[in-house]
Formats: C-alpha cells, sequence, structure tokens
C-alpha cells in the first residue's frame, strides 16, 4: 500500500527547497498531524523584525560583580542618576513628588549588565503625536520587553523652530521609553543604583553644609530667573541658610529633572500666589449688609434683619 506524501511546508507563500533545514521540522510536525494535509509554517515578525533567543555565552553573568561595579558608579555619579518631579493630587488636594532614575542611570546600568541590548522604533499616530517605543533583548536568558513612550504634538520645547521642537520631542520621548524599559526589565539593579547615588550624595553634602548651601543656590541663579531662590525657599518652608542635607539632594534632583525635560521650572518651583483682595467698606459686600428692610414703618424701629439661609424672606 502506498503512503500518502508527507505535508511540505512554505514560509510567506513559498515552498522550500527540498535541501532545506527547515523541511525537515516541517515532516516532524506533519508526522504528529496527519489530519492536516496543508501544513503551513508562518514565521512570525514583530515590531522589531526578528524574534528574540538565547544566544551561546562563553562567560556567564556574574550579578554579584554587576552590583558591586554598580555601587561604585553610583556613588560617584550623585544627581546625575536621579531626578525627582512635582505632580499635582487633585483627589487630596496636595502636590506629590516623583524619584526615579535618569536616562543617564539606567543607560550606565545597561552596559554595565552587559550581553543585553536595547533598541527604539517610532510609529506616527493618526493625531500627530508619534509613539516611541523600546525593546530590551537579554541575549543570555532569551528574555524581552518592550514599552512605549507617547510624545504628544504640543510639545514645545526648542523655541521658535518648529523642526527643531519636534527633533527635541522625538530625542526625550526615545529616551524615556528606553530609560522606561531598562527600568522595568532590570528594576532591582536601576532601583539600586539610583538609590545609591541619593545616599552617597546626602553623605557627601553633610560634610560641608555651608559650602553645599552656597553651591545649590549658585545653580539655581543659574537658571537666570528671578526670585528663584525665594520660589524654592517657599517650597521648602526653610530659608537657603537653613537648608538641610536631604534638603539640598532633593534640589539637585528638581534641577536635574528641568535639566532632563522632564519638568518645567514653574512646575516644579511655583511662583507665589497673588494676594486675596481684602474686604472693606466701600466694597458691595459692605454696602449690602444696609438691607432695604431694615427701616421698617413701624415707628423707625429696625427691622429684623433677614434669614442667611433665605435671601427672599
Amino acid at each position: 500500500m502506498a503512503q500518502s506524501p508527507r505535508p511540505t511546508a512554505t514560509i510567506e507563500g513559498e515552498l522550500l527547497p527540498n535541501d532545506d533545514p527547515m523541511m525537515e521540522a516541517a515532516r516532524s510536525l506533519g508526522d504528529l498531524a496527519p489530519s492536516n494535509p496543508n501544513l503551513t509554517i508562518q514565521q512570525e515578525r514583530n515590531l522589531f523584525g526578528d524574534v528574540v533567543t538565547a544566544q551561546p555565552i562563553r562567560v556567564r553573568r556574574d550579578e554579584a560583580d554587576i552590583l558591586k561595579r554598580i555601587d561604585i558608579k553610583a556613588m560617584a555619579a550623585g544627581p546625575r542618576y536621579f531626578y525627582r518631579y512635582p505632580v499635582q493630587n487633585r483627589k487630596k488636594r496636595r502636590t506629590d513628588y516623583i524619584e526615579g532614575p535618569t536616562v543617564k542611570c539606567t543607560n550606565t546600568v545597561l552596559r554595565l549588565f552587559g550581553n543585553a541590548a536595547v533598541e527604539s522604533r517610532t510609529v506616527p499616530q493618526r493625531d500627530g503625536s508619534y509613539i516611541c517605543y523600546s525593546r530590551f533583548a537579554d541575549h543570555e536568558t532569551g528574555f524581552s520587553m518592550t514599552k512605549g513612550q507617547l510624545v504628544p504634538r504640543s510639545a514645545t520645547l526648542g523655541g521658535e523652530d518648529a523642526e527643531r521642537r519636534l527633533q527635541i520631542a522625538h530625542n526625550i520621548g526615545q529616551s524615556k521609553s528606553q530609560r522606561n524599559v531598562i527600568e522595568a526589565s532590570l528594576d532591582e539593579f536601576v532601583n539600586r543604583a539610583w538609590k545609591k547615588a541619593k545616599q552617597s550624595l546626602i553623605e557627601r553634602i553633610g560634610r560641608d553644609l555651608p559650602k553645599s548651601r552656597a553651591t545649590i543656590v549658585a545653580e539655581l541663579e543659574k537658571l537666570g530667573v528671578a526670585g528663584i531662590v525665594q520660589r524654592v525657599e517657599r517650597l521648602y518652608a526653610r530659608k537657603a541658610s537653613d537648608w538641610m542635607a536631604p534638603d539640598i539632594a532633593q534640589i539637585y534632583a528638581e534641577l536635574q529633572a528641568i535639566i532632563d525635560g522632564m519638568s518645567s521650572i514653574d512646575e516644579t518651583w511655583p511662583t507665589e500666589p497673588p494676594p486675596e483682595p481684602k474686604r472693606t467698606d466701600d466694597t458691595p459686600a459692605a454696602a449690602d449688609t444696609q438691607h432695604p428692610q431694615a427701616h421698617g414703618d413701624n415707628g423707625g424701629a429696625a427691622a429684623d434683619p433677614p434669614s442667611d439661609t433665605s435671601p427672599l424672606s
């Protein structure tokens, strides 16, 4: 009895040659699924055009050594490794702060981690915005992760030149997407780096507080904004001469967020709100106290004032 022919394999509709190594894989699959005479293998493609798989590595990763080298780099980096910026909590009517690793921090961690790569793609959207996708790939384990960063069309950094604004907005969006995917993929390494950098900065500031206060005031004044030191003093509820080491470290981190384009000066250190207008005897509110019903017909005696809860009474 003649055997039925084994199914052939195609990739994107093309018949594989008999000597192609994929043919044997297709035939093996055919043996497991004889009821499928039209077996077709489709090669999967994603946004980045390939599938990440583990690679043979001659030198295995030493995580203890990586953490040791991260500590050394972080202690020297200080404010370059972490940022801090305010967000308005409307539900609780207060200002909260977000802290995290800078792009410089995540790039260094990626380099020290080794045997890994990050690549990015930009996808335009119909509304004029675009999304910067970045993928982290660990060549040693085959693990990969992709994250996207939305770049709104309202990005205004870069002055009057529209093309330059677009370039700056794209570069910031791409850097953020790369930072986000490295942080998500190498969470424990990245957190160690920026927290160690913050701790090291506080210790260095505390060794000579008067000098550190003078230095941070000089850095603030370099921004060229009138009254900027007074803004920061009001936010921290302390004069610059009384700032403590943690205060100065946080101000450095806020400066870094402004430099990286994650926050603006006015968002970070808002101006003082205008004083509320004071009520005087000449204001309409004062004049309203002389209610027409105050002079009644009962012998010139003043009538009872109307109820506060019923202005029509």
